[in-house]
């Protein structure tokens, strides 16, 4: 379990995330997936985000180490129920085709936290939630809410004009 918040948010929005992100001290990570073997990139340059990304983590270094394992198909970052999970919030971009009208819903997500080793439960750290909890009133200044979801300007009208979602 954790904590998230929905959202349909276009590049150009979501960079006012990002920025936050990195001003509130993270780094922007993320798995280059078009390059053999994949690599992991960690950068506090707002350029890394480009518009063909659609997935991030926002790494806040002062909750613990972060973790990258390297598989066949090259480097990943370890971002399950472990301690590099317990420092790194998922953040995303809606992806829209618009040769397909779709638009997909994306989120801020950070994990409750992991057992150790020993069985130990080690909660997400309180500095992660303070950074999660400026980039949620970010989201939320950026977008409406329909009842379900927060969505941009931009994105809601894509969705009043038969955008569909997934």
């Amino acid at each position: 379990m954790g904590r998230q918040i929905n959202y349909y948010m276009e590049y150009e929005s979501f960079l006012q995330v990002a920025q936050l992100a990195l001003d509130c001290g993270c780094e922007i990570v993320k798995e280059d997936l078009n390059v053999r073997p994949t690599t992991v990139i960690r950068t506090r340059d707002i350029s890394a985000i480009t518009p063909n990304d659609w997935m991030f983590w926002f790494y806040v270094p002062e909750a613990g180490r972060l973790v990258t394992k390297t598989y066949d198909c090259g480097e990943r970052v370890d971002h399950g129920f472990c301690e590099s999970g317990n420092a790194l919030i998922e953040a995303g971009v809606s992806l829209i085709c618009e040769n397909e009208r779709q638009i997909r819903r994306s989120r801020l997500y950070v994990q409750s936290g992991y057992f150790d080793g020993s069985d130990v439960w080690i909660p997400r750290p309180k500095c992660v939630d303070a950074v999660y909890n400026k980039l949620v009133r970010r989201v939320k200044k950026l977008t409406t809410y329909d009842g379900f979801n927060y969505r941009t300007e931009y994105c809601a009208r894509l969705l009043d004009e038969g955008f569909n979602t997934r």
